[in-house]
């Protein structure tokens, strides 16, 4: 699998919050994908996929839009709601 992502929204995740896509690509690579699902809001967003990724401190929802064998991540964020849903 390959993974790409904008450079610039890259700087921003991690100037605001802590974390770049990096992150996400190393905690994948080390086992912690948790599921894939395609986006709740269909008819917005029907070319995307959400990737849920165990962090340390939680799951992180990212939005993604895969092609093939390419993973191109939107944005991540820490979500409250998918950790309780994939720690209970």
């Amino acid at each position: 699998m390959q993974y790409s992502y904008s450079l610039e929204k890259d700087k921003i995740l991690r100037e605001t919050r802590g974390f770049g896509f990096e992150n996400i690509i190393s905690a994948i690579g080390n086992g912690n994908l948790v599921a894939i699902e395609k986006h709740s809001n269909n008819e917005k967003y029907s070319h995307q996929n959400i990737l849920y990724v165990r962090m340390s401190d939680g799951i992180y929802t990212v939005p993604s839009v895969i092609n093939g064998e390419e993973i191109f991540f939107k944005t991540a964020y820490r979500s409250r709601v998918a950790t309780k849903r994939f720690n209970s």
